[in-house]
Order: structure tokens, then C-alpha cells, then sequence
């Protein structure tokens, strides 16, 4: 019949007597599929690069990485499976368009996040394997997650086989984390106009409220020290006062030789146990003047000008040895 696989009621079923009619009971059925997941590995990938793997994951088992591994806000997890059709090859039953896909449950702000494979056709008796990449959201509750994998395809008469899997997996976070989202310069190259603005957002990643944030941007080279204290960042990812964006003015004084100057930016927590760091590059050149600047264009034209003469030249030299062949012919 051209009907789905799996759990199905194929009727129902009740007692009848002279004196008594029993309400009714569906009759149902499990209908085999062509399909089944042969094997599951899980690699985790947590956002400093370090990674692990978890092998032979089984159906409604639960993500275990170890003592010293959690999945964490923006970690990767790549799902490896193995698909096999289990019809035998004197069945000759291939099934097409095989795709596997993988759904975490309510974990984007209660929606669902899911990626599928690339189609395949399987033969039977036949194993393939097929890799799913999913990243978790960074701003996303520390708790439990359902994870439905889903692998089905159509068979050449049109019936469909599926099979399904149903995993547990858990999200912890740290007590404190902050990160940062966002660090960049309007300018990072200065010159006659020596003013920039350092632009940067910050989030809160851990699992408690942070009350006294500081954040600074410093280097005296360039006359930088700027500190914003008392910040506050909540736990909740999804409530607006869990982030923090500012605008960092920079003005480097004229005085200030050419060079490239490192800025430092520091994410505080308690004011002053330093969480975070990150760096940014600020290179200031030497302020032309008008006539040196008309040297440097009367170069660059004149290095236009002589390139162009080269490609001609190579363009001539290429169509005489054409135009003495097609003399040679006229001439025979």
C-alpha cells in the first residue's frame, strides 16, 4: 500500500453481548520500516575549540560527554550517523531521497532549531553515513532539551520509511560569563582626521545576575582611558537588560607619532576580577599635504599607463606569429 511506516491504527475492537456493547479500542499496528539508524556519534565542539566525542549514542538515551565536558552556549554539536536499508538485495528495494533530520526542542526562545542533511538514495542491504551540524544559540537557558532525529525516505512505489530517535540532552552554563559580541572601530586607520569611536556590546552568558560590571578601553600612547563602572546584566538571555552596547569616543592628539597602537578593551566583574579581553588595532599615518598627495596619484597614474602599454604589446606580439600563418596560407 502506498502508506507511511511506524505506529499505525489499522481499526477497532469492542465486546458485544445480548445485554452489553464494551465502548471501543483501537487496534493498532507497528509496520516496519526499510530504514534504521545503525549508529550514532556525537561530536561537541564548545566555543574556546576544545572538543570531545560521545560514542554509540543510542535511542532515548541522553547526551553524555563526560565529567569535563558540557554543552554550553554557542557550542557546535555535529551528529554522525549511519543509515542502513534493511531490505535484503534479492528485495531490490531502494529507497530515494533519504534525509536525516535533527530538531532541538524550544530552545531559541521556546521555538525549535533543526537542520537537515543532503538527500541520498540508499540501496538495499546498503550503509551510508551522513553528518548533522547544529550550534546552540548563545543566549539560551541552562536546563534539559528534547532532540528528535528523523530519518525517511520513499521507496520507488512511493511508500514511505521512516524511523525515529529521541534523545535527552542537558545545557549548563557558567556562574559567570561574559561576552563579547561586538568590538570594533568606526576608523581603525587615522590620518589628517584623527577620530574614532570604539563601538562594543557585551552579554551576559552565565548563570546568576551581574551587578557590578566594569568595562574599559585603554592605552596611553594615544591618550586612551576610558572606564564605564556599574553595569548591569541580568541572567535572563531573552530579557533586554541582559546586554549592555557603548559607544566609546576616541580623539588622538596631533602630537601623537604615526604607528599602529594596540587598543586593550576589559570586562570586569565585582569591578575589578577581570573576566574578558579582547584587542583591537588603531594605526595612525602621517597627515599628507596637497602636493603629496598629487605625487602619489601622478604615480599611480603613471603606473596605469605603463601596464596598459605592456598589455598591448603582449597582445601584438601574440596575433603577428596569427598573421604570418594566414599569410603563409594565402600565399600556398
Amino acid at each position: 500500500p502506498n502508506s507511511a511506516v511506524g505506529n499505525m491504527t489499522i481499526g477497532n475492537i469492542y465486546f458485544k453481548s445480548n445485554e452489553y456493547t464494551s465502548p471501543s479500542f483501537p487496534l493498532k499496528a507497528t509496520i516496519k520500516g526499510g530504514l534504521e539508524i545503525t549508529d550514532l556519534d556525537v561530536a561537541l565542539v564548545l566555543m574556546d575549540a576544545t572538543s570531545t566525542t560521545a560514542t554509540d549514542i543510542r535511542n532515548e538515551e541522553k547526551l553524555d560527554f563526560g565529567d569535563d565536558y558540557d554543552v554550553r552556549p554557542g557550542s557546535t554539536l555535529q551528529f554522525d550517523f549511519s543509515v542502513e536499508n534493511l531490505f535484503l538485495d534479492e528485495e531490490d528495494v531502494e529507497i530515494q531521497d533519504v534525509s536525516v533530520l535533527v530538531t532541538i526542542k524550544e530552545i531559541d526562545d521556546g521555538e525549535d532549531i533543526d537542520e537537515k542533511s543532503d538527500e541520498f538514495d540508499i540501496k538495499p542491504e546498503e550503509i551510508k553515513d551522513v553528518s548533522v551540524t547544529l550550534k546552540i544559540p548563545l543566549k539560551v537557558k541552562e536546563g534539559s532539551y528534547d532532540v528528535e532525529i528523523l530519518a525517511k525516505g520513499k521507496d520507488e512505489v512511493g511508500v514511505e520509511h521512516k524511523v525515529a530517535w529521541n534523545l535527552e540532552m542537558e545545557v549548563k552554563k557558567e556562574s559567570h560569563d561574559i561576552y563579547i559580541e561586538t568590538l570594533y572601530l568606526t576608523k581603525d586607520k587615522l590620518s589628517c582626521s584623527r577620530i574614532s569611536s570604539l563601538k562594543t556590546k557585551i552579554f551576559n552568558l552565565g548563570n546568576i545576575d551581574e551587578d557590578e560590571v566594569k568595562i574599559e578601553a585603554k592605552n596611553p600612547n594615544i591618550g586612551l582611558d576610558f572606564v564605564q563602572k556599574g553595569i548591569s546584566l541580568v541572567e535572563d538571555p531573552y530579557d533586554e537588560n541582559n546586554e549592555y552596547e557603548k559607544t566609546i569616543p576616541i580623539i588622538v592628539d596631533e602630537n601623537v607619532k604615526a604607528g599602529t597602537y594596540l587598543i586593550s578593551f576589559n570586562v570586569y566583574i565585582k569591578n575589578n576580577v577581570l573576566l574578558k579581553n579582547k584587542n583591537v588595532d588603531l594605526t595612525i599615518e602621517d597627515c599628507k599635504t596637497g602636493e603629496e598627495i598629487a605625487e602619489e596619484e601622478a604615480k599611480e597614474e603613471k603606473n596605469e599607463s605603463i601596464a596598459l602599454e605592456e598589455k598591448l604589446e603582449e597582445e601584438k606580439e601574440a596575433i603577428i606569429p596569427i598573421l604570418s600563418q594566414e599569410a603563409a596560407l594565402k600565399e600556398k
